[in-house]
């Protein structure tokens, strides 16, 4: 079966469909200083899909999307220019395309500055399979590297994902004995919930990707891209590059889904998850996450076995 095919529709609503994903952590402080450029992803997206997103949700407003206005588009901006909303308020801003208000289809983006302590920033942007399709790796590149281009990067990845309404539970209903199958068997699909990892993200690295990304700080205490070279060089898929004060690590040309059932336990990605493993806080993500279709808040033997699948135990 084809990653494409993994679609949820129901009574004409789709649910749940596959997407590339990339997400971006930060946990730079946010305040009534001068501000780092933490909207580079905001606004790549917007040149890239702004004439295609139909509705938004704003401030928190978790129950109801509305029809996109400038004047809704305009806010991250005005927010960020602003030294006492910076200081006192949260920027939450969500995209999405859909054919109705209840509909959470790619492309579309999650975008949160959270003033919890520590604070953090996030934004995940989930790409349609036919865009990917049409930009092949050098197109994936670029958007990576112009979304990036001043935003304070603490971790990060790409790879395939899902693009759903996790707000309506009638849709969490419907998608999770899906993601329950699906993410046991298919090790390359990453995290259903970036939200959940965005909390965590300050502790240390909260997944591996088809490609994964490490801000200076983490890149630093990897020996850079020379470091990282010499210990990847026993792995011939994994391409070290430097993106911006950073690093990016890719597993080939094309991200992976894996299969157990087939016997394919993607071994490229477990050994750089063995280089990795340093940098990771596992108490943490095992305390902390929630994985859809996983969780499980008796007993966290599933979501422990993927929340580990390419890091040692």
């Amino acid at each position: 079966m084809d990653f494409s095919d993994y679609r949820i529709e129901e009574d004409g609503l789709v649910f749940c469909e596959p997407c590339l994903d990339f997400a971006f952590f930060s946990d730079a402080e946010i305040s009534k200083a001068e501000p780092p450029d933490i909207l580079a992803p905001y606004r790549v997206f917007l040149e890239h899909f702004g004439a295609r997103v139909g509705y938004c949700r704003t401030d928190g407003d978790q129950m109801h999307a509305k029809r996109i206005t400038e004047a809704d588009l305009e806010k991250p901006a005005l927010w960020l220019a602003d030294p006492k909303k910076r200081a006192r308020t949260e920027l939450q801003m969500e995209l999405r395309t859909g054919k109705s208000r209840d509909e959470w289809r790619a492309p579309c983006l999650d975008f949160n500055q959270l003033k919890r302590e520590p604070q953090n920033t996030y934004a995940r942007a989930s790409i349609p399979l036919e865009d990917y399709a049409q930009w092949g790796l050098d197109g994936v590149l670029d958007y990576l590297s112009r979304s990036l281009e001043g935003f304070p990067l603490t971790t990060g990845y790409v790879g395939y994902s899902f693009a759903w309404n996790m707000a309506k539970p009638r849709v969490e209903d419907a998608v999770e004995p899906f993601f329950h199958r699906w993410l046991q068997r298919h090790p390359g699909i990453l995290s259903n919930d970036a939200g959940s990892q965005a909390r965590l993200s300050h502790l240390g690295l909260t997944d591996l990707g088809w490609i994964t990304l490490l801000g200076p700080d983490y890149a630093a205490r990897m020996g850079g891209v020379d470091g990282l070279s010499k210990a990847l060089a026993h792995v011939p898929e994994a391409v070290v590059s430097a993106l911006g004060d950073g690093v990016a690590i890719r597993i080939g040309d094309q991200p992976r889904l894996g299969d157990l059932v087939a016997g394919d336990t993607l071994p490229e990605y477990q050994a750089v998850g063995r280089v990795l493993a340093p940098l990771r806080n596992r108490d943490s993500l095992q305390r902390g996450l929630v994985i859809h279709g996983l969780y499980d808040r008796y007993s966290n033997t599933l979501q422990s076995r993927w929340i580990d699948r390419f890091f040692p135990g």
